[in-house]
């Protein structure tokens, strides 16, 4: 058992409160949230808390000591510009579960019918085969599997634009990803994603997904970006963690 006063504890997101019913399924279901509720008790016991937003750290707000610290992305993983294809394409990667709705960004992709354009999913998950159903055999879904680290920044500069349709993340470092390859990357307006992130994409909703993908007039000014991007650098939210870790040494 880890000594709660010499203890850090990171929090990245809140699903598993907000939004038990996506994530709680099956058999399983109760006794994973009993052990979720646990542990959770047990780790806000810790001596210093790290929240990944101001959100989760708004969640938190009955408990002191709550530092607000982003993820770090490799940015040295995505620099290197790759060539555009002739065909439009729009693109997203995640994983393929119920919280992230690539269904709805497949039916308004064919619905909007864009004339020489593909759709690009990368990713695995439980929804693979559901999805594939929803794009009924069309050529122009392409679903790309796994993609390692080393790929990524090819599939980003192949893109036009970034698509992010979830439901709800801790944070979203893929469109942190995408704005380090100058991406425009459109979010939903009901999706739960901090604020700070969410404000720098070209936010659509439900009901105009379709026109807005068909449109291709994503007002999102990607060179003011650059500022935020930097502040993912793994050398300064290193620096700000060590920070944390030696405040609790000198306890």
């Amino acid at each position: 058992m880890l000594d709660k006063s010499k203890s850090v504890v990171t929090i990245h997101d809140m699903l598993l409160t907000k939004m038990p019913e996506i994530i709680y399924s099956g058999i399983f279901a109760k006794p994973f949230g009993i052990y979720y509720d646990k542990t959770m008790t047990e780790a806000m016991k810790s001596k210093e808390i790290i929240a990944i937003s101001k959100e989760t750290a708004e969640e938190l707000s009955e408990y002191y000591n709550i530092n607000i610290i982003r993820d770090a992305i490799r940015a040295d993983l995505f620099t290197e510009k790759g060539q555009k294809q002739e065909l439009y394409l729009i693109g997203t990667i995640s994983k393929l579960n119920k919280r992230k709705r690539i269904d709805l960004l497949i039916e308004s992709y064919l619905e909007a019918n864009i004339p020489n354009s593909q759709l690009l999913i990368g990713g695995t998950g439980n929804r693979m085969d559901y999805l594939k159903k929803v794009a009924n055999g069309d050529s122009r879904v392409k679903f790309l599997g796994f993609i390692s680290d080393e790929d990524l920044n090819k599939f980003y500069n192949s893109l036009d634009v970034f698509v992010f349709p979830t439901m709800m993340e801790g944070y979203g470092l893929l469109i942190v990803e995408a704005m380090v390859c100058s991406l425009p990357v459109i979010t939903l307006e009901d999706a739960l994603i901090p604020n700070d992130l969410k404000e720098k994409t070209f936010v659509s909703s439900k009901e105009n997904f379709t026109n807005d993908l068909k449109e291709k007039d994503f007002s999102v000014n990607i060179k003011t970006k650059l500022g935020f991007v930097k502040e993912h650098s793994k050398e300064k939210i290193g620096k700000q963690h060590l920070e944390v870790y030696k405040k609790v040494l000198e306890y």
